[in-house]
């Protein structure tokens, strides 16, 4: 337990495992599907609650806190302090370093991003503003047009952001793959991954672009990286820019 914690602030103790947040599934999937809610509010529009919502939003949380299927089947994910040697478990896409957040313009990417950076600074922060060491490692959010500026207009403040422990891109694929400066062609986004693949960071980024895609925008090399460090999550719905429905609690 933290020392000095007020009464309405959070006491469970997290430890860190491959940047995962180390909560129960359930409250780490309740959390980031208010936070959405909260971010499709201040558009003034409605939220669509369906399937093809809340599956990726379980899968992100499944991939947050290191959970496996069988271990929300038997129960072991609802223990914040089980320990990983008390059963072993196989490796599976949750325990992959990259989580990639997939599908159609509109359809909540960026919403769901948005909505875990909030949560993760909820997090780190208590009510009065003091950091603390709730989810233990550095983390930002940034979008890929803003990593490819950077890397031309403020390489120091690049290179920092390329040591996050745990990175939020947003719109993979809307940044030049290629830059020129001087007559210099940069690669900034391929060398962005490549180093967190070498570094073994964790990363979160959202697409537009299926796997195809995305080998041909950034080439065969990023693309095998992509396939061997990502769990997919892949957003099934429809647009949601325009379409109206009514709803009230999005996990219960």
């Amino acid at each position: 337990m933290t020392k000095g914690v007020g009464l309405n602030q959070p006491t469970t103790r997290i430890t860190q495992h491959k940047n995962k947040i180390r909560l129960p599934f359930c409250r780490v999937r309740n959390d980031i599907a208010n936070y959405y809610v909260a971010e499709v509010k201040k558009t003034n529009m409605e939220l669509v609650v369906d399937e093809a919502l809340t599956e990726p939003i379980d899968q992100t949380a499944m991939w947050l806190t290191g959970r496996t299927k069988e271990e929300l089947e038997t129960g072991l994910a609802q223990r914040p302090d089980r320990k990983l040697e008390d059963k072993k478990l196989e490796i599976t896409d949750d325990e992959k370093i990259w989580l990639c957040i997939m599908g159609v313009c509109g359809n909540g990417k960026t919403t769901l991003l948005k909505a875990i950076s909030e949560y993760l600074k909820q997090i780190h922060t208590f009510n009065d503003g003091k950091f603390i060491h709730l989810a233990p490692f550095s983390f930002k959010y940034v979008t890929a047009v803003e990593l490819a500026e950077m890397y031309l207009e403020d390489r120091k403040t690049y290179m920092g952001i390329r040591n996050t422990k745990l990175l939020l891109i947003d719109d993979l694929g809307k940044e030049p793959a290629e830059i020129l400066d001087y007559g210099n062609k940069f690669k900034p986004m391929e060398d962005m991954l490549q180093y967190r693949y070498n570094e073994r960071l964790g990363t979160i980024f959202t697409t537009n672009m299926n796997r195809t895609q995305a080998t041909a925008y950034y080439g065969k090399r990023i693309g095998d990286r992509m396939l061997e460090c990502c769990k997919y999550v892949v957003f099934e719905g429809k647009s949601f820019r325009g379409r109206l429905a009514q709803t009230e609690i999005l996990f219960q």
